[in-house]
């Protein structure tokens, strides 16, 4: 299985696809990464549905800095995983990967930041 990272450069995450220049593929079983330029994937599998043709290529997760909603209804109709990179060096985040310590995307913190904002008062709200 392979794991796809959105990349600015050949070493370096970007935030989400939106903002990729390359897209980084991790295999789980030889350990290579392979690093192809946005627009030669995007000539290899068309534009139209890009998404979709990206996760048909063998994938059981994507790290990502952050994910649009859309992109969350995909990967998990298609039962791939998306984890939260950790700082943006493309391999800091595979050993992170290969060592467990990915963990998954969590849509509220994106949102909503670090504080939860229930039954503790920090955001002046009026639940307590």
């Amino acid at each position: 299985m392979k794991i796809a990272f959105p990349l600015m450069s050949e070493n370096e995450l970007a935030d989400d696809f939106a903002n990729s220049r390359y897209i980084g593929f991790y295999d789980e079983s030889d350990k290579q990464t392979e690093i192809i330029p946005l627009k030669v994937l995007e000539k290899k599998l068309g534009t139209g549905l890009f998404p979709e043709n990206l996760i048909s290529n063998n994938l059981s997760a994507i790290v990502s800095q952050q994910f649009n909603i859309l992109m969350l209804r995909i990967l998990k109709d298609y039962g791939i995983k998306a984890l939260q990179a950790n700082g943006s060096n493309l391999q800091a985040n595979i050993h992170a990967f290969d060592s467990g310590e990915l963990l998954p995307f969590n849509l509220y913190k994106s949102i909503f930041g670090e504080q939860c904002g229930t039954g503790c008062s920090s955001c002046n709200s009026s639940c307590s």
